[in-house]
């Protein structure tokens, strides 16, 4: 086997290499607490409405402050004049011309009695919208928590739901056998069917939740809820009361 043939033959089994590499399905990886919450920050309609309106507000600080600014007035005029006698009299001149005029005026406010007190209120107006868009944030994390912990809380007992089903369906299944046998009666049977048939409304129900938590999730986050942490990494809690305190003020 020659030099070529081993080349050929290395590269043919790299590029079957890879080929099976890129079949693999990939694995989506389980969504974060952290990037639960950094996606609804950053997507979250009421979080974006609350700072539209507070760019909107700091621009009523600019619009106040405007009145100490100067103002500068510019006007300008330019005609065309032609007098005109009828018979001409002797020694009557008729002025003809393009009369012209411009100008420019400054106006410097010195003394205003309403610009200071508008100054004051934009700046406060804004000092209250930057408290309420703290507040909104704070209540949209809390909420993308909650929906987070929702979601994981409605998956494990939808989990735990159907593995009682599974439980109950082989009990049927075994009592079948001893009512068969005479082991057990009738009404024994009966009885676990009832329960096995609760279980499956359990089950419907737990699903539906499911589904609602997972709508929560969406509306609050701005992203499906595909795969979840089972065990999300929570912050480190204050080691006092004190440093709670702190950290809270």
């Amino acid at each position: 086997m020659n030099f070529c043939c081993v080349r050929g033959l290395a590269a043919s089994c790299g590029a079957i290499a890879v080929a099976s590499l890129l079949s693999v399905p990939a694995r989506a990886q389980p969504l974060t607490l952290d990037q639960a919450l950094a996606a609804a920050y950053e997507t979250n309609t009421q979080l974006q409405a609350q700072r539209a309106a507070l760019r909107a507000t700091d621009e009523d600080v600019a619009t106040a402050i405007s009145g100490w600014r100067p103002t500068v007035t510019a006007t300008a005029s330019y005609g065309y004049s032609r007098d005109r006698t009828t018979p001409p009299e002797i020694g009557v001149v008729a002025p003809n011309g393009h009369p012209r005029d411009a100008g420019i005026t400054l106006t410097q406010p010195v003394i205003n009695g309403t610009t200071i007190p508008q100054t004051e209120q934009a700046k406060a107006g804004v000092e209250a919208g930057r408290a309420q868009l703290t507040s909104v944030e704070q209540s949209v994390l809390l909420n993308a928590a909650r929906a987070y912990f929702d979601v994981l809380s409605a998956g494990a007992q939808l989990n735990y739901k159907r593995h009682n089903v599974s439980r109950l369906n082989d009990q049927v299944q075994m009592t079948q056998k001893r009512v068969a046998i005479r082991d057990l009666a009738r009404s024994d049977l009966d009885i676990v069917q009832a329960r096995a048939s609760a279980a499956s409304a359990d089950v419907a129900t737990a699903d539906g939740n499911l589904a609602a938590a997972r709508a929560a999730f969406l509306r609050v986050v701005g992203r499906p809820a595909e795969t979840l942490e089972s065990e999300p990494k929570l912050p480190t809690l204050p080691a006092t009361e004190q440093d709670a305190m702190t950290v809270a003020l």
